[in-house]
């Protein structure tokens, strides 16, 4: 039976209940899943023979080799190892794939993924594994180092400890060193540890990367990764730093860098398509991305005149901040009056691709919750219809909440109290699959609404006065003149 999901404040991984790796009894299996694309045959042999020394019990062991269309197809040599070989197509770049497929053939529940040109250390599986029996949602990252390995044959892998083994040559620290250098105090707080995730050195849960959605297509090397690795933070996913699973990549990391560092420049358009986080996403005005930071979401229904929500909706979208998308509920009951509203809605934003208008009408043939439509976005707004507001709303709450999971503000409308509230995605998925309370993840806030510059509807929703109109001046001195005559 699976653990249970994590129940943390923010990324405080510190917090489970995780053995020393000294006393760490296994009893889950791991399959570790190794995608290959014309890797020689002598590199795959030595990254077996490193996971041959994993201080992990050998039946509770499967590797799962996904070969990229390879020409010829790979041929794993000979190991005592529980080793099963993938196929698929070559299509361009298909690491994605190649993780999916692998993810979809493996047969134990918890997954690591390795390069077939990395050599890991002894205790590379133990150290991610222990984690993974301790919650069902943490993703484990460790470092990935780049040594030359050719004077390194495969019986002294075997034999001996790789970091003794390796300690002579010259080797480059990975990119993300500093990541991992950080106080743990830090970290604990960070929401940009996702991208310290490489692709070489990480474990999930099977389940919970399926339930993710796994890798996205990429078209080059070097974005899928942490792409999936910040999604899987916005699902409420405690990643961790595991600085013991430590693995070898085998070559120097000058091998294909210009390459890299220009398909990473290819791919930056994406990543911020996808990312709503300031590393991926520059903040400019006017822009609109597929993954919007701000959903706001509306709560209207029969009691609302269908014409002020388009007015609250039209106010919103002109927000400072224009990175937001708002999705529309109407709560009410199916009759002639709310079709005729919900038309008019409609016909009013169908054209409008940040807005969406979705009718929750009790019938049981309910739109999906706009956690489920909009899983990623960085945060979440709810606001009722009722309430009217000054100035811009989206960057004050965003000013309150501060590193807060979520604030909250009882706000007087004309139907009654409503609430408006901001939180932060993560929280709400990690609540949703935990049942618990906001203040397990993180500082709860509330503030007033003269704090945030909202006021409601006054009573009765009056129109306002008309002011007294004024005569253009001509008109006035005809007018005393016709009075003067009679």
């Amino acid at each position: 039976m699976p653990p249970a999901p994590v129940q943390v404040p923010y990324n405080d991984w510190r917090r489970l209940p995780v053995s020393p790796l000294a006393d760490f009894v296994p009893t889950e299996g791991v399959s570790v899943v190794i995608p290959c694309y014309q890797v020689p045959p002598d590199t795959l042999a030595k990254t077996l023979a490193s996971l041959e020394r994993q201080r992990y019990p050998r039946h509770l062991v499967e590797v799962v080799i996904v070969d990229d269309g390879s020409e010829p197809p790979l041929q794993p040599p000979p190991s005592p190892l529980d080793v099963k070989v993938v196929r698929q197509e070559r299509c361009g770049f298909g690491t994605w794939r190649a993780r999916n497929n692998g993810v979809e053939a493996a047969v134990h529940d918890i997954v690591l993924f390795l390069d077939g040109d990395e050599l890991a250390e002894e205790e590379w599986i133990p150290a991610h594994a222990r984690w993974h029996h301790a919650a069902a949602d943490v993703l484990t990252a460790g470092p990935r180092w780049h040594v030359a390995t050719e004077s390194v044959d495969v019986d002294a892998i075997r034999r001996r400890n790789l970091r003794g083994l390796l300690a002579d040559l010259p080797a480059t620290p990975p990119w993300s060193a500093h990541y991992f250098a950080r106080p743990d105090e830090q970290l604990a707080q960070a929401d940009d540890f996702f991208h310290v995730v490489c692709g070489g050195n990480f474990g999930m849960r099977k389940a919970f990367y399926l339930d993710v959605g796994g890798n996205v297509p990429f078209r080059r090397w070097g974005s899928e990764d942490i792409e999936l690795a910040f999604r899987a933070y916005a699902h409420g996913a405690v990643i961790v730093p595991v600085r013991e699973a430590m693995v070898w990549h085998q070559g120097p990391w000058a091998e294909l860098r210009e390459e890299k560092r220009r398909g990473r420049l290819a791919e930056s358009g994406r990543m911020a398509q996808l990312i709503p986080h300031a590393h991926c996403r520059p903040v400019k005005p006017g822009r609109t991305y597929q993954v919007p930071q701000h959903v706001v979401v509306v709560e209207a229904g029969g009691r609302d005149s269908h014409l002020a929500v388009a007015a609250l909706v039209e106010r919103l979208l002109a927000d400072r901040i224009h990175d937001l998308a708002v999705r529309l509920e109407w709560r009410e009951s199916p009759s002639e009056k709310s079709e005729y509203a919900l038309e008019y809605l409609r016909n009013q934003f169908d054209g409008d691709p940040r807005v969406v208008v979705r009718c929750i009408d009790g019938t049981g043939n309910e739109a999906q919750s706009a956690l489920d439509e909009f899983p990623t976005a960085a945060f979440h707004i709810r606001f009722p219809a009722a309430a009217t507001f000054r100035g811009e709303l989206v960057g004050r709450l965003r000013a309150k909440l501060g590193p807060a999971v979520r604030l909250s503000c009882a706000l007087p409308t004309r139907y009654g109290e409503a609430e408006i509230s901001i939180a932060r995605t993560w929280a709400l998925h990690r609540a949703h699959r935990t049942q618990a309370p906001f203040e397990t993840f993180g500082d709860v806030k509330t503030a007033t609404p003269s704090a945030l510059g909202v006021t409601a509807a006054p009573e009765g929703d009056p129109a306002p006065p008309r002011s007294k109109q004024r005569w253009p001046a001509v008109l006035r001195k005809r007018l005393a003149a016709l009075r003067r005559r009679a």
